[in-house]
């Protein structure tokens, strides 16, 4: 058994765009740790914060005053750590009364330390039982004007002058409540752009200006000035792989870390940073965009060049890599497609995981050398325990070493072993239950109509809750076999399900089982019967009236489940029974927004006898697939079938204590290619 090369850990963290904050947070974080993350880097946008207008008794420092608005900002935080993430905290953006616009003008520093006196009181551990914050970042990407302005006086950079005010008087501020609180500096924009609408001063130029440092190897002091902090943030994102240097030779990608280093070492020798540890370097911004964009990175050398980059970050001594993203944008719309998760649908939970997930979560690597095959890894979330490394051999993983991890999950060994090849075939299914279909197909409204007592009918994508009115009975077995979640039965006369306004809807979907002919399904019509209504006819068909009127062909009162959805596209009406068309119609339709009942029309008063199940509204009209898909749900969860072919010579590892292995790690040199960096 080999013991594990002694080292630094590797923290892995994520950076927040908002998913915090809306009703997938929990799912956000459940997958976020479910990859390995222990930090999330959320920005604390001082503008939102603070009041619009300064007001005349306005006390700053003060965290209680009335005038602040911190009640977002303290459920991220403490969604946060109840998932037992370390909030990494970057503050930016002051309001207008504090020498900003918002977006450009220099903020005032000394105001910046009063507000930051005020969070770290309120994040102190000690105030309103909030969680505490220990790591607080000074300014995001402070050399880029679009950020922090002005960068140059005519072609004199002052920036670095106005930044280290910045950090001085935020380092101040936050350590005069805890002194080990951590202050992070730098989170510099890794690429020069000198002329263009945004400007923005190479990263280590503004390095050199900041820490008073000459432009010479080695860098030797040109000031006196100090700046107070304990960590340095790079983002070194590359136009090209793990170890690509930047053209530029002021720019600062993954193979120009050691310049970096070296600036910092040569400040800490000469007293120009104020802190009581070794200056660390930290990376609070990172990734490469894989597909659709065809400019990024192929997904399979994507993963690859992950694990590497992990590997090669922490041999350098960087103990923190944050990425940029949980999932993917929309896309063409967002530019960034740098996701952990492929985006597949507006919700969270639609997100399919990317191979990406498995490289961050479990990075490891293999190298052929004189001596062997060396390898290298990090367990999820860094646990310690014992790891297996096994090597593609035909069809099958043979085991090679047991490798005990240090106390920080890293682990490696350098392997006496022969290159063997093989093939294999990684199963990366996922399933699709009904509800996730109707959620990920943008429904806007979703009543399950589950609950078993009370009066409110839950709307599972918080848009509006529903009533059960005049005697709706809770509780009885539902429409889906794939899922044991209840239905509601409506007893006729006003026994109905209050749903609200609801503008006239392109889709209606839903599940009925009734005997009851001429019963109204759903309706929003008004007292002149304009608006949608969807009920039996006289036959037992599906019947539609939306401005025109039309029916279906099968018979659905005959006392079993059946799945009805009706769809308009602007032009064109559809009945669908049992996930198949039933009748269509063309015409236009008037638009109004009028209550919306189960189970009872305005305009006539009639009503409906049976059980509805599983109600969704969309302000879009499915297509005939989708409504086949939904209908298939029902019986069994949907696997959708996905899977990566491995060819030829591999390792991987596997940490048995929780079950999960890496992805495979070829032993083929990659030659470096040419990328998109980001977005």
């Amino acid at each position: 058994m080999a013991h594990a090369a002694k080292g630094e850990p590797l923290q892995t963290a994520l950076i927040e765009w908002e998913e915090l904050a809306g009703p997938d947070a929990d799912v956000a974080l459940s997958r976020a740790r479910s990859a390995g993350v222990t930090a999330y880097r959320v920005f604390l946008t001082w503008y939102d914060v603070a009041p619009i207008e300064r007001p005349a008794d306005f006390d700053p420092e003060n965290p209680a005053h009335p005038a602040y608005r911190w009640e977002a900002f303290d459920l991220k935080i403490r969604r946060l750590k109840a998932y037992g993430m370390e909030p990494i905290v970057s503050v930016n953006y002051p309001p207008l009364w504090a020498g900003g616009s918002g977006y450009s003008l220099t903020p005032d520093p000394g105001e910046l330390g009063r507000f930051l006196r005020a969070a770290a009181r309120r994040y102190s551990g000690d105030f309103g039982g909030l969680p505490r914050i220990r790591l607080w970042q000074m300014w995001n990407e402070a050399n880029v004007d679009a950020f922090f302005s002005p960068q140059f006086d005519g072609e004199t950079p002052v920036s670095p002058t106005l930044y280290r005010r910045l950090v001085n008087e935020g380092a101040a501020a936050v350590k005069s409540v805890h002194a080990d609180n951590i202050v992070i500096a730098g989170g510099l924009s890794p690429f020069e752009v000198p002329t263009g609408y945004t400007r923005t001063m190479a990263p280590l130029r503004f390095m050199r200006e900041l820490l008073c440092l000459s432009n010479s190897r080695p860098a030797t002091p040109t000031c006196n000035e100090r700046v107070a902090f304990d960590i340095w943030a790079i983002h070194p994102y590359t136009r090209g792989g793990p170890t690509h240097q930047a053209d530029n030779p002021d720019d600062l990608s993954l193979g120009d870390i050691p310049d970096a280093q070296a600036l910092l070492t040569a400040a800490a020798r000469a007293g120009h940073i104020v802190t009581n540890q070794k200056p660390r370097l930290w990376v609070t911004e990172f990734s490469w965009d894989t597909v659709p964009d065809t400019r990024a990175v192929p997904l399979a050398l994507q993963v690859r060049w992950v694990s590497e980059a992990l590997y090669r970050m922490w041999k350098l001594g960087i103990s923190l890599v944050t990425w940029l993203q949980l999932r993917d944008h929309p896309f063409p719309e967002g530019n960034n497609q740098a996701g952990l998760y492929f985006r597949g649908g507006p919700r969270i939970g639609c997100d399919p995981p990317k191979l990406t997930m498995s490289a961050f979560r479990f990075p490891f690597v293999a190298f052929k050398e004189k001596a062997g095959i060396s390898v290298w890894g990090r367990t999820p979330a860094g646990r310690s325990g014992q790891v297996v490394v096994e090597q593609l051999t035909g069809k099958k993983w043979k085991r090679l070493a047991s490798v005990r991890t240090d106390r920080f999950g890293i682990f490696s060994r350098v392997l006496k072993a022969k290159t063997r090849s093989g093939t294999y075939v990684q199963d990366e299914s996922y399933t699709r239950r009904y509800r996730d279909l109707v959620v990920c197909d943008g429904a806007s409204s979703y009543w399950r109509l589950g609950e078993r007592s009370g009066e409110g009918a839950k709307d599972e994508l918080g848009a509006r809750l529903a009533r059960y009115e005049a005697g709706a009975s809770l509780g009885t077995a539902g429409a889906l076999k794939s899922d044991k979640d209840p239905a509601v039965r409506l007893n006729g006369g006003k026994s109905r399900v209050a749903l609200g306004g609801i503008f006239s809807p392109r889709t209606v979907e839903l599940w009925i089982r009734t005997t009851e002919r001429f019963g109204v399904i759903f309706s929003n019509r008004d007292a002149n019967g304009q608006g949608t209504y969807i009920g039996t006819t006289g036959e037992g068909k599906v019947v539609v009236f939306d401005t025109f009127g039309f029916t279906g062909t099968k018979v659905v009162t005959d006392n079993r489940w059946h799945h009805v959805a009706y769809t308009y596209d602007g032009t064109t009406a559809a009945i669908y029974v049992d996930g198949v068309p039933d009748g269509a119609y063309t015409g236009g339709r008037v638009e109004l927004g009028e209550p919306a009942s189960l189970g009872f029309d305005a305009t006539y008063g009639n009503s409906f006898t049976g059980l509805v199940d599983e109600l969704a509204i969309y302000p879009h009209a499915l297509a005939p697939p989708q409504i086949k898909l939904h209908f298939t749900a029902s019986v069994k969860n949907l696997r959708v079938a996905r899977s990566t072919r491995f060819a030829g010579s591999y390792l991987r590892a596997r940490f048995p204590a929780r079950k999960v292995a890496s992805l495979p790690f070829s032993l083929a040199r990659v030659p470096d290619r040419p990328v998109l960096p980001f977005g």
